[in-house]
């Protein structure tokens, strides 16, 4: 039997623990067991509640509590304890507030991962930063399902540059800011669309904006981006993120110009699926040749939605199950 313990219904929870989980109750010979979504996250389960549903695995995503630390203890050596993590929460910048932990959550953390029968992560960076407190660490590559890749994108008339995410980005949208609004304030014809947060004021200008849907599926819907960006600031914390929000776009045949640090560089092929950008004078250039021509804009995508097809969760799920089946060692 294999118990999820998902974190807050959003993105993270989705591709860590709801997508993964449900192809494993589908196609593997286990049992699975996963709570549905919930804003609050689900409620701990009692170490009997363990007991009784005679589970083998247990998987919890991100947990930073004493309350979670008891429950660790009181099933050790009963229940494979795997602690799965997809950011490095111990070293968030001080801009994102909602990555902040208290001294009591941040001992937790690190108690939890330390003790753990297996820690899974998104990157082989992050593992490496985990394996210092716990060399029992497997990494998990965030994957995409294959009905992404079968979607038809939103299209309209207005050239569309585009972003989806969260307020904790703040310090990775500042990297581009200024060449996005000097692009922007160059093509007035072009649009600018955000999803999820509104960072319209750090480019003076009026720009598109969505709220963030807790459907993934419907984030998806909303996308109608021609050309989407992937600004990353050069700070520690983002040495560990994954190549997600590219690996997104490309499914939906986007090209993206992407910040040239490491989570983009296994996806983002520089001037074949898109480009990696170092500096303004080069967000500014790449912007600009790809709001402009369409050709390329359709060539790269494609490009992009043939190699997204290789990280489907269909394909990989198995990798979730040989990590989980090698925590009951």
């Amino acid at each position: 039997m294999l118990v999820a313990q998902p974190g807050n219904a959003d993105a993270s929870a989705y591709h860590r623990m709801y997508q993964p989980f449900r192809q494993l109750a589908k196609r593997s010979r286990h049992l699975v067991q996963i709570p549905p979504p919930s804003e609050k996250g689900a409620p701990l389960p009692s170490p009997a509640d363990l007991m009784e549903t005679a589970t083998d695995v247990y998987v919890a995503q991100r947990p930073a509590s004493p309350h979670m630390a008891r429950l660790w203890e009181a099933v050790d050596g009963k229940v494979a304890r795997v602690y799965e993590i997809d950011d490095d929460v111990l070293r968030a910048h001080p801009s994102q507030n909602i990555l902040q932990l208290t001294g009591a959550q941040r001992h937790a953390v690190g108690y939890l991962i330390a003790t753990a029968d297996l820690v899974t992560t998104s990157t082989p960076f992050l593992a490496e930063v985990v394996a210092e407190a716990n060399p029992r660490v497997t990494v998990l590559e965030n994957c995409i399902h294959e009905r992404v890749l079968e979607m038809g994108r939103a299209r309209r008339d207005r050239v569309t540059v585009g972003w989806g995410g969260g307020s904790s980005h703040l310090m990775d949208i500042a990297v581009a800011a200024e060449p996005l609004a000097d692009v922007l304030a160059a093509h007035p014809e072009v649009d600018m669309h955000w999803i999820g947060m509104d960072f319209s004021p750090l480019v003076g200008r009026e720009c598109r904006f969505t709220p963030w849907h807790k459907d993934v599926f419907r984030y998806y819907a909303a996308v109608d981006f021609d050309v989407a960006i992937a600004p990353l600031a050069d700070h520690v914390f983002n040495y560990s993120k994954s190549h997600l929000r590219a690996l997104d776009m490309a499914a939906l045949g986007i090209p993206v110009v992407a910040q040239d640090l490491p989570p983009y560089r296994d996806l983002v092929i520089d001037g074949v699926t898109g480009y990696l950008v170092r500096s303004h004078d080069e967000w500014r250039a790449r912007l600009t040749e790809l709001v402009n021509d369409g050709a390329a804009r359709e060539e790269m995508g494609a490009k992009a939605r043939a190699l997204a097809a290789q990280w489907t969760i269909q394909e990989h799920w198995v990798r979730w199950e040989a990590a989980y089946e090698a925590a009951c060692l």
